[in-house]
């Protein structure tokens, strides 16, 4: 007798589970159709196109495209060319990793000093994702990272009173951490600035020994002390002295300089306050033996360093304090408003 033709098709395949997602492949597994005679393969399609013809529960998809959604359909044939129904199921490739630079920010540009802050400023980088933020690099090292704008404001960290010349480049980074190549290198050179300062001294009653660090617009003693004048007996100094109510042709101390040391001999407590720009370039000529010195700067400074250009030459230096020798002493460091005596063998000129 003739065979029947077999027409049953086989039954339709299990869910599809995806494994092994990647950027461009895909693993898809299934639970294998059933027939009554045998399913021989099983036709996988991705977006209603023929792939490939397997003849397991499984198959590794390749040649795709990162971070695309593929509808992916399995169906179950037998060896009469019975074909089930269709199974679908939807896969998302993974992203590939983002190794795109941004653009290199343009434009790089710092400041004059104001109020002892500069700002620096650049152009918006581009990049395929986004510009996540700039690093800005000052003198070498990376100073700040900026996550909000093109700009920012650095404090001076130099004192003011000198030069400086800084170095300052800008590179771009995205989200993925990639970042662009530096900026052009942009030098800045800040001139010295000498703002008016206000050096204020706390006088003891009695006998204090002071210096001043500030050059006022009118140097002359009694316009210093003007403020305080009726609590200050007499301002004096290896040269002269100043007493508050003797006549100006008696008086022998007319001014005060930075550099040098001032005996004040106070009534009561008081506080001095002079107004002027920051001393510069002082240096003061030195006698063989004792002198009157003083220290023209606002920041403490080593003893030994703020004494160099004469402490081979000197013996001691003291005021009421305490004192230093090359071997012995305790007065390791100088202050601002403070005065000092120093011993020197021979003549010579102390430089700050």
């Amino acid at each position: 007798t003739k065979e029947t033709p077999d027409t049953q098709a086989p039954t339709q395949p299990g869910a599809l589970a995806f494994s092994n997602v990647e950027e461009t492949s895909v693993s898809v597994a299934w639970t294998a159709s059933t027939d009554n005679k045998a399913v021989t393969g099983y036709e996988v399609s991705v977006n209603g196109v023929l792939k490939t013809t397997v003849s397991t529960p499984t198959v590794n998809l390749t040649g795709l495209t990162a971070n695309t959604e593929y509808s992916i359909s399995v169906v179950a044939i037998d060896a009469a060319g019975n074909k089930s129904t269709a199974r679908t199921g939807t896969v998302t490739t993974k992203t590939s990793p983002d190794t795109e630079s941004p653009t290199t920010p343009g434009n790089v540009a710092v400041s004059d000093l104001n109020n002892n802050e500069y700002t620096v400023t650049w152009t918006a980088s581009t990049d395929n994702e986004g510009v996540a933020g700039y690093e800005v690099w000052i003198d070498g090292s990376l100073y700040q990272t900026v996550t909000n704008g093109t700009g920012i404001t650095v404090p001076a960290l130099w004192a003011t009173d000198e030069s400086k010349t800084i170095t300052v480049s800008v590179r771009a980074v995205d989200n993925s951490g990639n970042r662009s190549a530096h900026s052009s290198e942009v030098q800045k050179t800040f001139d010295a600035q000498n703002p008016t300062l206000t050096q204020t001294i706390s006088l003891q009653a009695g006998w204090n020994l002071i210096s001043i660090y500030v050059v006022p617009d009118n140097a002359a003693v009694e316009a210093i002390f003007a403020a305080i004048l009726p609590q200050i007996d007499i301002v004096k100094n290896e040269d002269g002295f100043y007493k508050p109510g003797v006549a100006a042709p008696l008086q022998s101390l007319i001014e005060l300089k930075a550099g040098y040391g001032y005996l004040v001999q106070a009534k009561s407590a008081v506080t001095l306050s002079i107004q002027g720009k920051v001393a510069k370039n002082v240096s003061v000529a030195l006698k063989p033996g004792w002198n009157m010195i003083g220290y023209p700067f606002a920041q403490a400074k080593a003893t030994t360093a703020t004494l160099s250009s004469v402490w081979a030459n000197a013996r001691e230096i003291k005021n009421f304090d305490g004192f230093l020798t090359k071997t012995s002493g305790t007065l390791n460091t100088m202050n601002a408003g403070k005065g000092y005596y120093i011993y020197v063998e021979s003549v010579g000129v102390l430089s700050f």
